[in-house]
């Protein structure tokens, strides 16, 4: 079966895609297909803890308005 055959008998959008894994397959077998961890930095954590949402009703208003008044 072709390249494009294969993309569009199991409906994979892109023919290069399929290209790609018969590569990584050909030159590494079934461990070529497993995918890598990314390298480089990993995304940095946020500094500061979120703000806690609002209260949805009036008694949660009602009951955050008396603790602060404590």
């Amino acid at each position: 079966m072709s390249i494009r055959g294969a993309a569009r008998f199991y409906n994979i959008p892109s023919n290069v895609l399929v290209g790609a894994w018969l590569k990584r397959f050909e030159k590494s077998g079934m461990k070529g297909l497993i995918p890598r961890k990314p390298s480089g930095r990993p995304p940095m954590s946020p500094k500061y803890a979120k703000m806690p949402s609002p209260p949805k009703t009036e008694e949660d208003r009602s009951r955050l308005s008396a603790n602060r008044k404590s």
